[in-house]
């Protein structure tokens, strides 16, 4: 809901008969120049409040670990012998107590 109000602002924002019919090209860039700042805080005003709703969230990476694998046939195909990165635990978020004792 939030980015398309970001949207139709941005399009509100830009549209063409928002600038004057007959404006010289010195005041038509200082309106764009005004516009597109007005567009890039809505924009960092909207990013901003998504960010801070994950704060108290850490990101936990996965635990990976690196495996010898035999050779072996597959389907009449021959595979040597080699590594694999095997994934043992996939990544996770966790909320962290310290961060929601903050709020």
């Amino acid at each position: 809901m939030a980015s398309s109000f970001a949207v139709t602002s941005l399009f509100l924002l830009f549209s063409p008969g928002s600038f004057g019919g007959g404006a010289s090209c010195a005041e038509l860039t200082k309106a764009y120049n005004e516009r597109l700042r007005a567009g890039k805080e809505i924009i960092t005003a909207e990013f901003r409040t998504r960010s801070e709703l994950n704060e108290p969230y850490v990101w936990k990476p996965p635990m990976i670990s690196e495996v010898d694998m035999h050779a072996r046939e597959v389907n009449g195909v021959m595979i040597p012998a080699h590594r694999e990165i095997v994934k043992v635990r996939p990544g996770y978020w966790v909320r962290t107590d310290d961060a929601a004792k903050d709020r």
